[in-house]
């Protein structure tokens, strides 16, 4: 199992279980997928910011900061303010969270070694 595989098995657990159990499944696949998206875009040479997903996904951008919000509530995601692309106002930089131990803790299951 990769170290990707790991982080995107610890997301998916965090996200099934996180929720309350009254969300729907589609609501929790959002989510899943706006993290994947976060991850795929971590490397790019644009910072993955609000604008970047609303565009890649087709969401509304007040969905992808009410997603991203619960991603960073969960300790999946890390937001930071940043200045907005067109000079006013500002908007959220997002990185996902790197450190396996933690997301382990998170997820509170025993931690899976990634295989190189």
């Amino acid at each position: 199992m990769s170290s990707q595989d790991v982080h995107l098995h610890y997301a998916f657990e965090r996200i099934r279980h996180g929720f309350p159990s009254t969300t729907r499944p589609k609501i929790r696949m959002h989510h899943f997928g706006v993290y994947v998206l976060i991850r795929m875009l971590k490397n790019s040479d644009q910072p993955t910011t609000t604008t970047n997903l609303a565009d890649v996904t087709g969401l509304y951008r007040y969905h992808v900061i009410n997603i991203c919000s619960n991603l960073s509530d969960l300790g999946l995601v890390v937001r930071t303010i940043m200045r907005a692309g067109h000079g006013r106002g500002r908007q959220f930089s997002y990185h996902p969270v790197d450190d396996l131990k933690q997301l382990s803790r998170l997820v509170r299951l025993p931690p899976l070694k990634a295989v190189k």
